[in-house]
This record gives structure tokens, C-alpha cells and sequence, in this order.
């Protein structure tokens, strides 16, 4: 997987070829886009890793929201109400 340094010196090869005649513009036509599309299909695949360790991260924070936070705001909610019903039952009798 070539690097961005390494696409840019492969590039300025191929124009040194061409310049000093030793290929035609067609061929360094051909080896400049082949370099550039091996170059893209390379952002692609890291691309796609980051993409998954996103999607694993999310996956992750969805479980622990669920599984962890939920069930004590589910919890703090619940002592709430039930300290809001016995300020509302001694307000009632007082």
C-alpha cells in the first residue's frame, strides 16, 4: 500500500520518463492513472477500517447506554417519584 510520499515519488518518475522521452504521453497516461486509481483503492480500504472501529465504537456505546446508564437514571427516577409522593402525601395531611 503505498503511502502518499511514495505515490508522489512514483508520479515524479513516470514525468521524469516522460520528460526525457523515454516513454510515450500515452503510456504515462496509463502508468500515472493505474498509480492514481492503486493510490485511491488504497484510501478506500483504510477508509473502510476507520469506518468499521466507528461502527464497533457506536455498537459499544449503545450497549453500555443500555445496559449500564439506563438502568440508574431508570433507578434515580424511581427514588424520585417516590420522594415526590411522600412530600405530596405530607403536604396533603399536614
Amino acid at each position: 500500500m503505498p503511502s502518499d510520499a511514495e505515490l508522489l515519488s512514483r508520479l515524479r518518475a513516470l514525468k521524469q520518463a516522460y520528460d526525457e522521452g523515454l516513454m510515450t504521453k500515452d503510456e504515462y497516461d496509463e502508468f500515472r492513472l493505474k498509480e492514481l486509481n492503486n493510490w485511491g483503492e488504497n484510501q478506500e480500504e483504510k477508509k473502510s477500517f476507520w469506518g468499521e472501529l466507528w461502527n464497533k465504537a457506536c455498537k459499544f456505546g449503545s450497549y453500555a447506554l443500555r445496559n449500564v446508564i439506563k438502568p440508574i437514571v431508570v433507578g434515580i427516577s424511581m427514588t424520585i417519584l417516590t420522594l415526590g409522593e411522600i412530600l405530596i402525601t405530607g403536604l396533603i395531611e399536614a
